[in-house]
């Protein structure tokens, strides 16, 4: 008799043992789960951080968009070279910024109305009428050829320019907008368009996926069309 209560004694503690511990195991598995969501979460994170950027109007230390443009000769220069996508991307925000910035206290235009996510659209409105710029005076200065190249007499400088320069600024926004759209828009221009139509024609034509690079070098080639550098 005693011996069949002492068996069931020691079942029942096996019993009740047996229960804490798979409790024990599974809450440590719960916990692990968690660490591992948690864990997870911090990695995607890592991996796909959240590059969020709004457009700003910083007061310009320029009096001109070309000036604007050569300012960052030797930055642009060094990004082509390296062919640098992440520095080409961070280049054209912080010169979205600028242009925006230009516009808002020179011109009273405020572009993050229509262009808050979008510096590709403010550096092609930028590049457009920094050629407008440029065109004016290469029409009202007096022009002398030097070696198949010309050399505009202003106080911007280097200004060697190729022989047919308009040309070469049409080809070289078209890898961002499309050689239709360049040749419209800059004849609109020509024609007395505004800033607030070029600005209307540019979200017409929509936002661009152009890479950083691919502006990058789309400015570097303008500026070699226009004599920037």
């Amino acid at each position: 008799m005693f011996l069949k209560k002492h068996l069931k004694l020691t079942l029942s503690l096996i019993l009740i043992v047996s229960f804490f511990s798979c409790e024990k195991a599974e809450f440590k598995y719960l916990v692990k789960d968690k660490e591992y969501k948690k864990s997870d979460q911090i990695n995607n994170s890592l991996l796909n951080p959240t590059n969020e950027w709004v457009l700003s109007v910083p007061i310009p230390s320029v009096n001109s968009l070309q000036d604007l443009f050569l300012r960052d000769r030797f930055t642009i220069r060094n990004i082509v070279n390296a062919n640098d996508n992440a520095q080409a991307e961070n280049y054209v925000r912080n010169l979205a910024d600028q242009i925006a910035g230009y516009y808002y206290h020179i011109k009273n235009i405020d572009l993050r109305n229509d262009f808050s996510d979008d510096p590709e659209g403010v550096v092609l409105l930028g590049l457009f009428f920094a050629a407008k710029e440029f065109n004016d005076l290469y029409q009202l200065n007096t022009l002398s050829v030097d070696s198949k190249m010309q050399k505009v007499k202003s106080g911007i400088t280097p200004l060697y320019i190729q022989e047919n320069p308009v040309e070469c600024f049409i080809t070289a926004v078209s890898s961002i907008i499309g050689i239709g759209d360049a040749r419209h828009l800059w004849r609109s221009i020509l024609a007395g368009a505004t800033e607030q139509t070029a600005i209307a024609a540019l979200k017409l034509i929509g936002r661009r996926t152009a890479s950083g690079i691919v502006i990058g070098f789309a400015i570097y080639e303008v500026g070699g069309c226009l004599g920037w550098w």
